[in-house]
């Protein structure tokens, strides 16, 4: 039994900078494991510190004070996406590192200031959930407005360099051509990814040093101004280097990109030293005064013990993102059998994916992530007998998919083309028929509720349902199943023109495979 004597040892701010101290290092921790590249990691370490820095100070000067009620929510919060970081599957990390910090911070906030905590510090939610969002918010805008192109306006601007300092290049769109070689600027190649960590510097930097809030906007102006320069020439060198498969594998790659970073941070602050003025020690900030703890501090005092706990766990938990599970690997089996069809042969064969200059690209011999899209674990060719005629079944089992059947016809190169297709639907289930190479095809992606589908709004309305239907978000904070469980098995049936198979006849073919496939769907882990 905790006494008050023993309490009043503790001092109550300590536990909040406990507290929030744990919750920054479990979210670096995961976000470490997920990104490993060093630069973005220092980036995100800087802001979150000098953010959660804010947040205890201005509850300090706040002398915030909450109730029971909000405590429970806040620290249930932050309890459940600690736990669900645990069964985390790879194919889900991405998303849920973008709501843990801002749903975690919001836990924070009820939990020490209650529910008027959400306005007092709105500043510091909107500008978490502002940074972790930055780069999809300016590649949406990218997209959507012709006009803002930024794939456009680098190529153009760095074809205007080049020409400035001597050469003579051309440009075709986004396409730079210069020197016998060609260029194509991407989104990953514009100013973004070197803007995006600038951005964050100017949003950090103020929090540090107050008096720079008055020239937010003149920071903003220089994240851009250097972005974009550094980002130019960078373009202008790999257009230059082009033919030079090392060099410019160098400057494209993270070696050259993180060359730039550093360049570019460096000139940030060294203008920023250079503008602004020494700190005076007279506006240095006291330490708060020490706050006794009571016998009604007792939940802060457990659930600091019990966030160190958290952390600690996830520390000693080696694996790739702190408890993140890999969607379990799977060997389509060599023989199925299916009702009036009789076996001949089964075998392997690796789909070749096209690049985007449509020359083939060997298939990796060892899958890296799985949180890429469309990812193939195990594919399998059946040939089955039927009377005088061979029915031939592509099994093809994908991981975080959309289920959108026409774009795996138009990803590899060993598969039939796709043209002119029809949709057929039997008992709710979707399939398209088309015809190549004087054959007739079905194809279906079977999903993991037992049901086809052609098409990514179909494939997503299967798991969609979840969020709506307790059990299986039960499940899913469990580790049990996925909120979007987007594993597809890629089904395809084959005849030629000629045979004796009617399309009644290969639709109950495919019917049969469904059937199969519902109670033998892949397991999860």
């Amino acid at each position: 039994m905790i006494k008050s004597e023993q309490l009043d040892k503790f001092d109550r701010n300590f536990l909040f900078l406990v507290m929030l101290s744990a919750l920054g290092a479990i979210y670096l921790l995961l976000y470490w494991r997920s990104n490993t590249n060093f630069n973005n990691f220092f980036i995100e370490s800087i802001f979150i510190i000098g953010l959660f820095y804010q947040i205890y100070q201005k509850q300090i000067r706040l002398n915030t004070s909450s109730n029971y009620v909000a405590q429970i929510i806040g620290f249930a919060i932050i309890l459940v996406f600690c736990f669900k970081a645990k069964y985390l599957f790879l194919v889900e990390a991405s998303i849920f590192l973008y709501f843990f910090p801002i749903l975690t911070l919001l836990g924070y906030i009820l939990f020490v200031s209650g529910f008027r905590g959400i306005y007092q510090f709105r500043r510091e939610l909107f500008l978490l959930t502002f940074v972790v969002f930055l780069s999809n918010i300016l590649r949406f805008l990218s997209n959507r407005y012709e006009g803002l192109s930024l794939t456009f306006i680098s190529a153009k601007l760095s074809s205007f360099f080049l020409y400035y300092i001597g050469f003579e290049p051309q440009r075709q769109g986004t396409i730079i051509l210069v020197n016998d070689g060609a260029v194509d600027v991407y989104f990953d190649c514009t100013a973004v990814p070197l803007l995006i960590p600038l951005l964050k510097m100017s949003l950090i930097v103020p929090l540090f040093f107050p008096s720079l809030y008055k020239k937010i906007f003149s920071l903003f102006f220089l994240s851009f101004v250097i972005s974009f320069i550094l980002s130019l020439i960078r373009i202008a060198i790999m257009a230059l280097v082009v033919n030079d498969k090392t060099a410019f594998n160098y400057w494209h790659g993270y070696e050259g990109g993180n060359l730039f970073t550093m360049i570019g941070m460096g000139i940030f602050f060294g203008i920023i030293l250079i503008k602004t003025p020494s700190h005076n020690p007279d506006e240095i900030e006291s330490p708060p005064p020490k706050t006794k703890v009571t016998l009604r501090d007792l939940p802060i005092f457990s659930s600091g013990l019990i966030l160190i706990i958290v952390l600690l766990n996830f520390i000693f938990d080696t694996r790739t993102l702190a408890g993140a599970n890999r969607v379990a690997d799977y060997e389509l089996p060599q023989n199925i059998e299916l009702p009036y069809l009789d076996l001949q042969d089964s075998f392997s064969q690796p789909l070749i994916p096209i690049s985007e200059d449509d020359q083939p690209i060997q298939p990796p011999e060892e899958l890296n992530s799985q949180q890429d899209y469309d990812v193939i674990l195990s594919e399998r060719t059946y040939k089955f007998q039927k009377g005088d005629d061979i029915v031939t079944v592509n099994l093809r089992y994908l991981t975080n998919t959309f289920g959108t059947i026409e774009s795996y016809y138009q990803n590899y190169t060993n598969v039939p083309k796709l043209e002119n297709s029809i949709d057929r639907s039997f008992e709710d289930n979707y399939y398209l028929k088309f015809v190549s190479d004087n054959q007739t095809h079905l194809t279906a992606c079977l999903n993991s509720e037992g049901k086809t589908t052609v098409t990514r709004a179909q494939f997503a309305s299967y798991y969609h349902r979840a969020y709506v239907q307790p059990s299986k978000l039960w499940d899913w904070l469990m580790g049990k199943r996925l909120l979007q469980d987007r594993r597809c098995l890629w089904i395809e049936l084959s005849v030629d023109n000629n045979s004796n198979v009617s399309e009644e006849e290969l639709t109950k073919i495919l019917s049969s495979i469904v059937e199969y496939w519902q109670s033998r769907f892949p397991p999860l882990r």
